[in-house]
């Protein structure tokens, strides 16, 4: 982007409105630069100016439509999504420039140590009304990260910004990117899934669906572990490192300040595999406070108990004793709430395994340790087996991972046994209902 023509390009139009105020450049990227401008309809306004470079080549009707696009929200009226005032093409400067809503919060991406736990539901909340608003106009955003967000100073205000990339929902309109570019990349690597990436996501419905869901998932993950997603390997600059992190790396998520719910959520949305991201998790998950029954039964379960066939005996047997502390003393922690409990080494398989036993409430929780799949890490897996069986993993151990605190890992165990407990609780009554004649 050529900064000083686009500049020069925003004082020509500006001069061509002697009613317009003083202009102040706030910050430039890939498609054009942007400014604050008192515009005496609406006040202070943001004035985006497009470099004429962006709409010149094989892709200049696609970059054009985008903005049209843009100029359809006008005034749509969703308070989480940053306002479009007008789009206006100029001919002879060969180029486009759009009046938005001014919005002087800071971004999530500066604010991320700094957001309160107990705002991230709200603000995971308003993303996704965000997010389906524009579904509900059959558009996708495509480019949803901590930087696209801007956030009030007290933390109780969100709103989605930068359309830059927006597009329509529909079979017709090809796959994730666009009709027309075959192999062009659109979006943010660090913050979109797999397929999206090797380019073999789904074209309409399901695949910015799957896509959507990831990219939120990928902001709740910062917001619960406090740093970008993939941030050591964006750190290298190294595309092939990010790419393979992205397509091979499940990150850690672990944060025993927020609900148990909630780090569930995140990975399984977080998934590899679209398939799995649209059977576990719907946009309307990440609004509720609480699971609703027939969510927990997407997320959660029913697993095969065979799933631990695959394990690694070997690795896992310098992690049981260190584990089995971690339960114990998560267990202890919430003696006040469950009472005495009972943890007993399971028997006759080829790897760590027992039950930890609840006398107030005769329940219990299958707890296991293995190898990922892939063999790079092991998972913790909470279970419970009446009246059916769920099975999810709950804490990651990469070793040499210096984030997985002693303390972070009881905490987060304690939490998730309450979490478990309460779900096996659930399980009853439905069992129960169902047995009802």
């Amino acid at each position: 982007m050529d900064l000083e023509r686009t500049k020069a390009i925003a004082e020509e139009i500006k001069r061509r409105h002697p009613d317009w105020g003083q202009m102040t450049f706030i910050r430039a990227g890939n498609s054009g630069a942007v400014f604050r401008l008192e515009e005496p309809r609406h006040g202070p306004v943001a004035l985006k100016v497009y470099d004429p470079a962006f709409f010149s080549g094989p892709n200049a009707l696609i970059e054009a439509q985008r903005v049209k696009l843009q100029e359809a929200l006008r005034s749509h009226g969703n308070k989480h999504l940053i306002d479009v005032i007008e789009a206006v093409e100029i001919p002879d400067l060969s180029t486009w420039y759009i009046l938005m809503e001014l919005c002087p919060w800071e971004t999530l991406d500066v604010l991320l140590t700094q957001v309160p736990d107990d705002q991230v539901q709200s603000l995971l909340s308003q993303l996704v009304d965000a997010v389906l608003f524009l579904d509900s106009r059959h558009l996708v955003h495509r480019d949803i990260k901590p930087a696209n967000i801007a956030v009030s100073p007290e933390f109780s205000d969100l709103k989605l910004l930068d359309l830059g990339v927006l597009r329509r929902i529909g079979p017709e309109e090809g796959n994730g990117t666009d009709a027309q570019e075959k192999t062009r990349f659109i979006a943010t690597a660090q913050y979109s899934p797999p397929e999206y990436l090797t380019r073999e996501e789904a074209g309409g419905e399901s695949g910015f669906g799957a896509l959507n869901i990831y990219q939120v998932g990928a902001v709740l993950h910062d917001l619960i572990m406090r740093k970008p997603i993939f941030a050591e390997e964006a750190a290298t600059l190294n595309r092939y490192i990010l790419y393979k992190a992205i397509t091979t790396k499940r990150p850690l998520i672990v944060n025993p300040k927020l609900p148990a719910r909630l780090i569930t959520l995140c990975k399984a949305s977080l998934e590899k595999s679209p398939h799995e991201r649209l059977a576990k998790v719907k946009l309307e998950d990440f609004r509720q406070e609480l699971d609703s029954i027939e969510a927990l039964r997407r997320r959660l379960g029913p697993i095969s108990k065979n799933t631990t066939a695959s394990c690694n005996p070997p690795s896992t047997w310098i992690w049981e004793r260190p584990v089995r502390d971690w339960v114990t003393s998560a267990a202890r922690r919430e003696k006040d709430t469950l009472g005495p409990f009972t943890m007993k080494r399971v028997e006759g398989i080829n790897f760590p395994a027992w039950d930890l036993s609840f006398s107030a409430n005769r329940r219990y929780i299958r707890v296991d340790l293995c190898t990922s799949t892939d063999g790079n890490y092991l998972e913790v897996f909470f279970s419970i087996d009446r009246p059916s069986v769920v099975r999810i993993s709950v804490l990651e151990i990469f070793d040499g991972d210096p984030l997985l605190q002693r303390e972070e890992a009881i905490s987060s165990l304690a939490q998730h046994i309450l979490y478990m407990l309460d779900l096996a609780e659930t399980q009853s009554d439905i069992s129960a209902q169902g047995s009802q004649p």
